[in-house]
C-alpha cells in the first residue's frame, strides 16, 4: 500500500456495469512493478554527461533552494502527465499556438478538454543535482513539490551499469514518495506516488520511473493496469496520472513473481478479450479507483488485434539514412523482423553488437530487418547508427511506435511473408535459432 493512497478492496465479483455497457471494475494499487516489464525514462543531469534540454523553456518550472555549495549543478523536471502539462501551459501562454498545435500533429494527439484541468496543476516533479563540498554527486528531489529544495534531503543515487530486469524490480523498492496534483475524475486531486531513481554509469544516463500498479476483477478474471506515457513516449510506469495506461488479463497460471510477455497487454481503447468478451478500456478514474471499460458486442473476428495470427497494420516512413521511403508493403515475399529501439534505452544499445553480428549472418533474400528508432535528436541518431556499424534501415517516426502499441524498448514484431504476425519481443538468440531452424541462417 502507497503512503497517502486510500485503496478499495478487491471482491470476488468486483464489478458493476450500467445498461449503456460501461463497466467500473473497483482497483487495488500495489507497489512495484509487479507482472509487467517496466521501462525508465531519463534525464541527462549527471556531471560531464549530456546536457539535459527542456523541449519548452518558456514553460520550465522555477525551483529555489539550491545549495549554494553546490558545484555543475542541474536542474530538471519529471512531467507526470504530459497532456496536462501541454494544455495548462498553452492556455497560460507560455506555449505559443503554433507549437501546440505542431505537437498535436507530430503526436497524432487531440486532447480532451473536458478530462483536462482549466486551472494550472502542479504535474511535474523538480530534481537537482550538483556535486557537494566534497566533490561527490547528490539528488534532490522535490518531494512536497512546493519548487523549494530547501526541505529535501539530499542523497547519492544507485549507480549501475545495463541494469538487468531483476535488478530493476529488486532496486525499485528504493523509491521516494512524492506529492502530485492530477485531474481525474472531473477534480483535482493531490497524490502521493512512488518515484526511484538511479544512474546509468556507461551512458551517464539518469533513469526514472514510478512504480506502481493495479488490480481488479471482471467475470472471475484477474486483470491488472499499469501506466504507459502514451502517445507521446511509449514508456511503461512513466505517468503515474494514468492518463494513459495499459491492461491485461493475469491468468492464475502466472508462477509469483513472473512477468507478463509484452505483447499480452493492450492499451486504451484497445480490446481487451475476457471469454470470447470484447471491452474496450477507457479510463482509470483515480478519483474513485475504478477501471472503467466499454462492454461491445463484437466478436473477436471483426476487429483488428496486434496478437499472433492478425495481419500487421501497414506503415510507411523514410530511412534515416538514405531517405528512401519505406513502407511493409516492400517487404511482401520476405519475413520482416520489426526491431523497435531508442538511444536511450540501455538494453537496446548494449545488444546492437549481438543484432550486428546476426544481421551479418542471416539470408537477407529470405528474412529482412527493419529499425523502428525513438529518439528526439535526428543528428545524434544518425551518428549512432554510423559509429555503431548498423546496416539495417532504420525509420524515426513515433506513430509507427503508438500503430504497433510498443509500450517498452526493446520491442519487436516477427512477421511472416503475408504480413502476418508470427511473433513478438524475440531476444537476439531466440531470433537466431528460429532462423537457424528454418535455414535461414548458418548453424553455428
Amino acid at each position: 500500500m502507497l503512503g497517502g493512497l486510500v485503496s478499495i478492496g478487491e471482491m470476488a465479483c468486483s464489478h458493476s456495469a450500467t445498461d449503456d455497457g460501461i463497466v467500473e471494475v473497483p482497483l487495488t494499487f500495489h507497489d512495484g512493478h509487479g507482472p509487467f516489464h517496466s521501462a525508465q525514462m531519463g534525464l541527462y543531469i549527471y556531471p560531464g554527461g549530456l546536457p539535459n534540454r527542456s523541449m519548452y523553456p518558456e514553460a520550465d518550472p522555477v525551483f529555489t533552494g539550491i545549495p549554494d555549495s553546490w558545484r555543475e549543478v542541474s536542474v530538471a523536471y519529471i512531467e507526470t502527465d504530459r497532456s496536462q502539462f501541454l494544455y495548462q501551459n498553452y492556455r497560460e501562454r507560455k506555449i505559443a499556438p503554433e507549437r501546440y498545435e505542431r505537437q498535436m500533429k507530430q503526436g497524432a494527439w487531440m486532447p480532451d478538454t473536458t478530462q483536462l484541468s482549466p486551472t494550472p496543476i502542479r504535474c511535474f516533479v523538480g530534481v537537482v543535482s550538483g556535486l557537494d563540498a566534497q566533490g561527490v554527486w547528490k539528488v534532490k528531489v522535490d518531494q512536497n513539490g512546493n519548487l523549494d529544495f530547501r526541505d529535501d534531503p539530499a542523497f547519492e543515487p544507485l549507480q549501475v551499469a545495463n541494469p538487468s530486469p531483476q535488478w530493476l524490480d529488486s532496486m525499485a523498492v528504493r523509491r521516494i514518495p512524492v506529492e502530485i496534483e492530477c485531474f481525474s475524475g472531473g477534480q483535482v486531486l493531490k497524490r502521493k506516488v512512488p518515484l526511484w531513481l538511479f544512474l546509468e554509469k556507461q551512458y551517464k544516463l539518469v533513469l526514472y520511473d514510478f512504480p506502481y500498479y493495479a488490480t481488479g476483477t471482471l467475470n472471475g478474471h484477474r486483470i491488472g493496469v499499469f501506466s504507459a506515457h502514451l502517445p507521446m513516449a511509449p514508456a511503461p510506469f512513466t505517468n503515474p496520472a494514468f492518463r494513459s495506461f495499459c491492461v491485461a488479463e493475469l491468468p492464475d497460471s502466472l508462477p509469483e513473481k513472473a512477468k507478463l510477455p509484452n505483447g499480452n497487454s493492450v492499451f486504451q481503447n484497445d480490446y481487451l478479450i475476457l471469454d470470447d468478451v470484447l471491452y474496450i478500456p477507457l479510463e482509470v478514474d483515480l478519483a474513485h479507483e475504478v477501471l472503467r471499460l466499454q462492454r461491445t458486442e463484437l466478436q473477436p473476428d471483426q476487429v483488428h488485434l496486434l496478437q499472433k495470427g492478425f495481419q500487421a497494420p501497414s506503415f510507411q516512413g523514410k530511412d534515416l539514412i538514405s531517405g528512401r521511403t519505406l513502407s511493409l508493403a516492400d517487404y511482401r515475399g520476405r519475413y520482416l523482423f520489426l526491431k523497435f529501439w531508442s538511444d536511450q534505452c540501455a538494453p537496446c544499445l548494449e545488444s546492437i553488437p549481438a543484432w550486428r553480428t546476426l544481421y551479418e549472418r542471416m539470408d537477407t533474400t529470405c528474412v529482412a530487418m527493419l529499425g523502428i528508432l525513438y529518439g528526439k535528436d535526428t543528428d545524434r541518431l544518425v551518428r549512432l547508427i554510423e559509429q555503431k556499424g548498423i546496416r539495417w534501415p532504420q525509420i524515426r517516426d513515433d506513430r509507427i511506435n503508438r500503430l504497433y502499441q510498443v509500450a517498452a524498448f526493446p520491442n519487436s514484431y516477427l512477421l511472416g511473408p503475408d504480413g502476418t504476425i508470427l511473433e513478438r519481443n524475440l531476444t537476439p538468440d531466440q531470433f537466431e535459432g528460429w532462423m537457424t531452424k528454418r535455414g535461414f541462417i548458418p548453424k553455428p
